[in-house]
C-alpha cells in the first residue's frame, strides 16, 4: 500500500513539473517572438529609421567630395570628384528636383576643386577654398565665388583675407556667414571669420581650439557646434560650442561617445544632431551613426542593416523629411549610391 502511495505521489510531481516546463517553454517562445518582432529598434524603442537606397548610381556616376546644398527648390552638387568627368576633380555643377535624377548645369566657370565649402546665404550659393590635386602641382584656392541661380558664377574675391583653406566649413548663423578652418597663412591655427555680405570679412577669433580640418559645423538650438576633425597627426571626437562665433567651450560628452573622426557627416534632423561615418587616423572608414538632442549625451543607432557601407567624404542634407547621404568613398573606391534615412 505504501509503495502504491509513493508511486501516485511521484506521478503527480512529474505531471506538475511537465506542466510547468511546458508553460516555461511557451513563455520563452513568446519572448523570442517579441525579440524578433522588435529587432532593429533602439533598446528604448524610442526611434526607428527606415533606410532606403534611392539610387545605386545616378547621372554623375560614382562621386565624392562633392558639396551639396538646397537652393531654389532644387538640390545642387558643386565640384568634387565625379567618375564621369575628365579630369575627375572638376568644377561641374549639377542639380536635381528630387535628389535622385540629376542634370548637368555648367562647368569650367571656376577652378576644379575638392575640399571646398558651400552655403546658401542672402539668396545666393557661396563657395570658398578647396584644392585641385589632379594637376602636376597642386592648386590651392583662396578665392570666393557665388551664384544667384546656380548656373552663372561670379568671383566675388580673388584672394580672401583668410587665405587658402582646405576642408573648412561654411555655416550661416545669426544673419552672418561663418567660415571655420585652418589657413595656410595662419601658421596652422584655427580661425573663425564672419561676413554679412560675403565680401567684407571680420576675424572673430584666432586659435579658439586646436587646429583641424575636415571637421563638421552645425547650428543647433541657436548655437554653433564644431564636431571632430583632423589635426597634425591627430583626429578628434571633441565638440566645441559657441553662441557668438568668438568664444568657444568644449563640451563634456557622455553615453555612447563616438570615436575620433574626420571626413564624417553631421546633420540636424528631427530635433537631433546626427553624426555619420568618417575616418580615424588608423581605423575607418566607419559605418556607424550617433544622435543627440542636447549635444552632450549621445546614443548610437545600431539598426543599419546587415552590411552597412563604411563611408567618408560624402555629403549629407536634411531634405524632404529625411537625412540624405550622397556618394562618398568606401574602403577602396568612390560610390554612386544616394541613400535616405527617414524617421518613422
Amino acid at each position: 500500500m505504501k509503495v502504491l502511495k509513493y508511486i501516485m505521489a511521484y506521478t503527480i510531481l512529474i505531471s506538475i513539473f511537465c506542466s510547468c516546463e511546458k508553460d516555461l517553454i511557451g513563455e520563452i517562445k513568446d519572448y523570442d517572438q517579441k525579440e524578433k518582432d522588435t529587432k532593429g529598434f533602439p533598446k528604448d524603442d524610442s526611434y526607428f529609421l527606415k533606410i532606403n537606397v534611392e539610387t545605386h548610381e545616378d547621372q554623375m556616376g560614382s562621386f565624392y567630395d562633392n558639396k551639396i546644398v538646397e537652393f531654389h527648390g532644387k538640390i545642387w552638387s558643386i565640384g568634387g570628384y565625379n567618375s564621369y568627368s575628365s579630369p575627375n576633380c572638376n568644377s561641374d555643377v549639377w542639380n536635381s528636383d528630387n535628389g535622385i535624377n540629376w542634370r548637368s548645369v555648367t562647368s569650367n566657370q571656376f577652378g576644379a576643386r575638392r575640399g571646398h565649402a558651400t552655403a546658401v546665404f542672402n539668396d545666393r550659393i557661396w563657395m570658398v577654398g578647396g584644392i585641385n590635386t589632379d594637376t602636376p602641382t597642386w592648386v590651392e584656392y583662396d578665392d570666393i565665388w557665388s551664384s544667384s541661380d546656380g548656373e552663372t558664377w561670379v568671383r566675388q574675391l580673388e584672394h580672401a583675407p583668410f587665405g587658402h583653406l582646405f576642408y573648412p566649413t561654411l555655416t550661416v548663423f545669426n544673419g552672418r556667414m561663418f567660415v571655420i578652418g585652418v589657413s595656410r597663412s595662419s601658421f596652422w591655427k584655427t580661425e573663425v571669420w564672419s561676413t554679412s555680405n560675403g565680401i567684407s570679412w571680420n576675424l572673430e577669433t584666432s586659435d579658439p581650439f586646436p587646429p583641424r580640418e575636415a571637421h563638421q559645423t552645425v547650428v543647433f538650438n541657436d548655437k554653433l557646434y564644431v564636431i571632430g576633425g583632423q589635426g597634425e597627426g591627430i583626429a578628434y571626437n571633441e565638440i566645441w560650442e559657441s553662441d557668438n562665433g568668438r568664444t568657444w567651450t568644449r563640451l563634456t560628452l557622455s553615453g555612447d561617445i563616438f570615436s575620433d573622426r574626420y571626413h564624417h557627416g553631421a546633420v540636424v534632423y528631427d530635433g537631433k544632431v546626427w553624426i555619420l561615418g568618417g575616418m580615424g587616423l588608423i581605423t575607418g572608414p566607419y559605418a556607424d551613426l550617433y544622435y543627440s538632442d542636447d549635444m552632450e549625451n549621445w546614443t548610437q543607432y545600431t539598426d543599419l542593416g546587415p552590411s552597412p557601407t563604411p563611408l567618408n567624404k560624402f555629403a549629407t542634407l536634411n531634405y524632404d523629411g529625411a537625412i540624405w547621404v550622397f556618394g562618398g568613398f568606401n574602403t577602396r573606391e568612390p560610390v554612386g549610391e544616394i541613400v535616405t534615412l527617414r524617421g518613422l
